[in-house]
């Protein structure tokens, strides 16, 4: 139950603007996570802050870095088999 609709909104503005988590908005308005939660899920508030775009865009920025993680070790990998072998 929201103690204080003023402070509930109060958090939700800041949230929205991206000045604080969904968690800190909650503790803001005196509610659980689960509350907040809730009430962002029946007013249509993004609380993941991630799009369909964002999402691609990090995946591709992944696999990249994944590739040039792969390239560096096949280098390494190739130049420690070339080198003798200490008795």
């Amino acid at each position: 139950m929201v103690r204080s609709k003023k402070k509930l909104e109060y958090a939700l503005k800041l949230h929205k603007r991206g000045g604080i988590s969904l968690g800190r908005a909650a503790e803001i308005a005196g509610i659980s996570i689960w509350e907040m939660l809730d009430i962002a899920k029946e007013r249509k508030i993004d609380w993941v802050g991630l799009t369909a775009e964002g999402i691609e865009r990090e995946f591709e920025r992944a696999m990249k870095l994944s590739k040039e993680i792969d390239e560096e070790a096949k280098l390494k990998n190739s130049n420690n088999s070339s080198q003798p072998v200490p008795n």
